[in-house]
């Protein structure tokens, strides 16, 4: 990128009142009058003389300034020179001509630049310089000659009384001039080294003397060599390099080596459960941390210039990283915690019975172990002695209160056939149902299908079966799933439960309508976008049991029976219920499902409304590889 630099007038910085033509006094005193009260007594006429003066005067000027115009009518004004070349007196062609040779002279200067015992040589012809003649010329030429008159009396002063007028125009590339300024801070700046505290095996602190560094001031070095572009000099430059003390000495560490030394007296000794650990030395060292904090406020009433100096001293601080000594306990905690289980049921002889013990669970206290371990650290290696504290976390569902679960007959059942099934599609039905095989559900919990399933992939034994997507079929693993969370529908209407969440397939697919000869009693899922949800609310746990006979398969709800559930329909709203079941027809069903209580009366009836659309909107356009 090329940096221009704009052209620069120094006649702001140097200009002086231009002095009166002609003094007041003086004239009065040429008239001849040689006393005061003469001058009393010709009090209008001495005022006339002034204004003869200041008229005089003005004529002058404005004469020297035409004369001054004509003279340099076709030149640049006097005093006026461009990135250190005069023009001044020289017509437009004249200047150009010199401020051509004059840059073309340039191109082979080198400037040196000193740094230490080195130097480095700027080559002008490498750093992409360049002038515009045309516009350096006319910018000199129009100096003077714009703005309002006194703007050219003062101009045409400065010319008379032979004031200089430096303009600057020129411009480089910056992406050049890089590759030397790099040089420089490779071969310049050293870094700063902070004091630290080493540590011995045994955990005594030592100090590490810190270290001093140096930079170069990259901007004042830019605008040094701006300076030499701008007079056309090849002048050397000193490399302008500043030194950085660190931020920690080795003084600052005397009273933060005590502090260690209090930190590292002997381990601490935790009791978690039946077992000892040991926090040895070498884990509280990694915790330790030296620092210097920045000031964050400023000393009351300070000076501008002292605000900009402002240092105030700053103790080093020796601290304990909580973070640190949280990882740490976070690291004993996976030894130490164990998520329950629940015991596994399963039904024999139409009761609940355990097939797999539960598991007690354990969870450490890690933030009140985290403090303890802090705390011991200032203490005497005597004190360094901590029960960890871990809470016990019994399952809900035991040996012991398996009674007390409520699963004690069969409260519904639902059902459904897939016969004529391709391998890949009974095969994610076999895996896929016994994922809820043994499925318990809380008192009030909302059971999601999608929750239960988890992943479905190559990894968890699922194949590519075709499965509705968008407005499209395509080969996904795990198709046929809807196989398995329709049946689960099925139990949860005939169980009475209330349906949270409930979507139907896009077309009427053939293996839902059985037993009823009419599609709407089916629920598909997708990826927890598209779930089944329902809600338990008999009081008791359910306990879910599939069973897959053939191209045959049932989920069974076990608990607590308080209610039933049962299914009027579905019927064909359109078509007309006598056309007969076609998949590539559009159509609308209809079922009811009364809940009754246990005496067989009903408390409630749910409409269930169902739309398809045809399956022909829904063509096969992808295999999966």
């Amino acid at each position: 990128m090329a940096r221009a630099k704009k052209s620069k007038d120094d006649s702001k910085t140097s200009e002086q009142p231009i002095a009166p033509i002609a003094d007041a006094e003086t004239l009065d005193a040429d008239s001849g009058s040689d006393s005061d009260d003469a001058f009393a007594d010709l009090g209008p006429k001495r005022t006339h003389h002034w204004l003869i003066a200041v008229s005089v005067g003005g004529i002058i000027a404005i004469a020297s300034l035409v004369g001054f115009k004509v003279a340099y009518a076709s030149k640049i004004y006097p005093g006026v020179s461009v990135n250190g070349t005069s023009v001044g007196g020289l017509t437009k062609a004249q200047a150009k001509t010199a401020l051509d040779r004059a840059s073309q002279t340039y191109q082979d200067e080198q400037v040196p630049i000193s740094y230490g015992n080195t130097t480095l040589s700027v080559d002008i012809s490498q750093i992409g310089i360049s002038y515009d003649s045309d516009a350096a010329v006319a910018e000199a030429y129009a100096h003077g000659r714009e703005g309002s008159l006194g703007d050219h009396l003062r101009q045409v002063a400065r010319a008379i009384t032979d004031r200089p007028t430096k303009l600057v125009h020129y411009s480089y590339d910056d992406a050049k001039l890089a590759p030397y300024v790099a040089e420089i801070v490779e071969k310049t700046d050293t870094p700063v080294v902070n004091a630290t505290l080493n540590f011995s095996d045994t955990g005594r602190a030592t100090v590490n003397p810190g270290q001093a560094g140096q930079r170069l001031d990259i901007g004042l070095l830019v605008r040094s060599l701006e300076q030499r572009i701008a007079a056309s000099s090849a002048e050397a430059i000193t490399a302008p390099i500043y030194q950085q003390s660190p931020n920690i000495e080795t003084g600052d560490l005397e009273s933060a080596k005590s502090q260690a030394d209090v930190y590292l007296q002997g381990p601490i000794t935790l009791a978690i459960l039946n077992k000892t650990t040991l926090v040895q030395l070498s884990d509280i060292i990694k915790w330790i941390s030296v620092d210097r904090p920045t000031p964050s406020l400023l000393a009351p009433n300070l000076t501008i210039d002292q605000v900009a100096n402002y240092a105030p001293p700053v103790p080093v601080t020796l601290s304990v990283s909580d973070a640190a000594i949280a990882a740490y306990v976070a690291g004993l905690a996976k030894t130490t915690d164990k998520t329950g289980q629940n015991a596994a049921l399963t039904i024999q002889d139409g009761h609940a019975t355990v097939f797999q013990p539960s598991i007690v669970g354990y969870h450490m206290d890690q933030v009140g172990t985290a403090s303890a371990i802090k705390a011991a650290l200032v203490k005497l290696p005597s004190d360094r002695n901590i029960v960890v504290a871990v809470k016990t976390m019994d399952p809900a569902v035991t040996e012991a209160n398996l009674n007390d679960l409520g699963i004690n007959e069969l409260i519904g059942e639902g059902v459904t056939y897939f016969p004529g099934s391709p391998a890949a599609r009974m095969q994610n039905i076999r895996v896929g149902a016994a994922k809820f095989n043994g499925v318990l559900v809380k008192p009030d919990e909302v059971f999601s299908f999608e929750s239960n399933l988890g992943d479905v992939g190559p990894a968890t034994g699922y194949a590519p079966a075709l499965v509705i997507l968008g407005d499209h079929e395509e080969f996904q693993y795990g198709g046929g799933m809807c196989q398995v969370s329709s049946t689960a529908y099925r139990a949860a209407l005939f169980s009475g439960l209330p349906i949270v969440e409930r979507h139907n397939h896009s077309f009427a697919v053939g293996y839902y309508t059985a037993p009823y000869g009419v599609p709407g009693v089916d629920a598909t899922v997708f990826n927890a976008s598209i779930d089944l949800k329902f809600k338990n609310d008999t009081g008791h746990y359910i306990l879910i049991q599939t069973v897959l006979s053939g191209t045959t398969l049932k989920f069974d709800f076990y608990g607590t029976k308080v209610k039933t559930g049962r299914i009027r329909g579905p019927y064909f709203i359109d078509p007309a219920g006598g056309a007969g079941w076609n998949p590539t027809v559009p159509s609308t069903t209809v079922f009811y499902r009364d809940i009754l209580d246990l005496a067989g009366n009903v408390i409630k009836t749910d409409t269930i409304q169902t739309h398809y659309k045809s399956s022909l909107d829904f063509p096969v356009v992808k295999e999966l590889n």
